[in-house]
């Protein structure tokens, strides 16, 4: 798999996650199958989901304007920082999934954050 195909394979990825907190947001998805069934009321969800719509939008801008440069040859040094955050972030969000009190956040949320660690390793290790 090439560089490329890993940035477009996560932004795909992460807009499929924007999809989903949006339909958490609107209620038509159930909130309590998410976060590891751990919240606990409808201001909560609102709290969680909006903060996790704001990380998600930036992972998107941040992965959009690496992969932009990346198509020109150039790099840029606070983008890469940001990238090492995103991974370590889906690395230890791959542990609060496996201890999902939902077996489907269980078993989806770790399967998604295991790709994204991967697809983001992937990225940060290709030679330039």
């Amino acid at each position: 798999m090439t560089r490329s195909i890993a940035y477009k394979l996560i932004l795909i990825l992460l807009s499929i996650l924007l999809l989903v907190h949006l339909l958490i947001l609107a209620q038509l998805l159930p909130y309590e199958h998410f976060w590891g069934g751990r919240l606990t009321s409808l201001e909560e969800m609102y709290v969680f989901e909006s903060s996790a719509v704001l990380v998600t939008i930036l992972m998107i801008s941040t992965f959009y304007a690496q992969y932009r440069l990346h198509k020109i040859e150039k790099s840029n040094k606070v983008l890469r920082v940001l990238l090492w955050i995103f991974f370590a972030y889906y690395l230890l969000n791959t542990i609060g999934n496996l201890m999902a009190v939902s077996i489907w956040e269980k078993i989806l949320g770790t399967a998604f954050t295991l790709t994204m660690a991967g697809l983001t390793w992937k990225v940060l290790m290709e030679k330039e």
